[in-house]
């Protein structure tokens, strides 16, 4: 199912002090990102204060998903946001754009 991020693809409990981890199935465009969203200021509302986004299955991200991610960024300073994961594509234009000074970077 492209562009789909269902319940499943969340791992938190919410009595848990550690961190949701998101698994965005499809690319991070306008619809990908508006269902990342969706589903993350929910659980940053509850107090998350740690977002790990492992984009395994993300084959891109374009112009939206970069705003969404800066917006993101911008408006949640407190919150520490992690990607996994990430093919060099994607990895490349976080680089350029100068989030891997903003983002901490795993694999696995």
């Amino acid at each position: 199912m492209k562009n789909s991020i269902q319940t499943s693809d969340f791992t938190h409990n919410p009595e848990d002090e550690g961190p949701v981890v998101l698994h965005p199935n499809g690319p991070l465009d306008k619809t990908g990102s508006t269902k990342l969203v969706i589903k993350l200021l929910s659980r940053l509302a509850g107090g998350c204060r740690k977002i790990i986004i492992d984009l395994r299955r993300v084959p891109y991200i374009d112009s939206d998903g970069i705003r969404t991610i800066l917006g993101l960024l911008k408006e949640h300073a407190d919150v520490v946001f992690e990607v996994r994961n990430a093919n060099q594509k994607i990895l490349r234009t976080l680089s350029l754009l100068h989030l891997d000074n903003k983002l901490l970077f795993a694999s696995g």
